[in-house]
């Protein structure tokens, strides 16, 4: 586990928080084990197993090999190139991840962190490079009627000169 006391950026004290938080769930998942005891199963025990938890090893195009590639969207499993295709074709995915997709926070960890902060940062250097764009437009536009002004000035009195 990383030491984050000396860091006081947002990413590591984020950090810091979710492996307290990941610490605390271990803690309260050992007490609770460790308390229970009776011959009654769980509630989770007397659920019945679906099937595409039984069968998540196989691929879900053609359901014959194991899987080897997830969809970046929909995490759809699929063995090979031409499942994929098959898949992207069926379902009319085009495989590119949603950025902002929303996730419940049980399901939320380190990669989904990870993702958004790299997010915040592409859309902070969108930001600034737009910022820095619209000030180098704005002096070009100003050099380029400048100099023609000056020019436009001498032309001017040189013709009433000769006036």
């Amino acid at each position: 586990m990383a030491d984050y006391s000396k860091f006081f950026d947002p990413l590591s004290l984020i950090l810091q928080q979710y492996e307290d938080l990941g610490e605390e769930i271990k803690e309260n998942e050992t007490n609770h084990d460790s308390s229970d005891h009776s011959s009654q199963p769980s509630t989770s025990q007397n659920k019945t197993t679906p099937l595409s938890e039984i069968d998540r090893t196989i691929c879900q195009a053609c359901n014959i090999n194991k899987w080897k590639y997830k969809c970046p969207k929909c995490e759809f499993h699929s063995c090979s190139l031409p499942c994929s295709k098959l898949h992207k074709e069926t379902y009319n995915c085009d495989g590119i991840r949603s950025k902002t997709n929303y996730k419940a926070l049980h399901e939320y960890g380190y990669k989904e962190l990870m993702s958004d902060y790299v997010f915040l940062e592409d859309i902070s250097r969108a930001v600034d490079l737009a910022h820095r764009t619209r000030i180098d437009q704005r002096h070009k536009f100003r050099r380029k009627y400048n100099n023609n002004s000056s020019k436009i000035r001498l032309t001017q009195r040189n013709n009433a000169r000769f006036l």
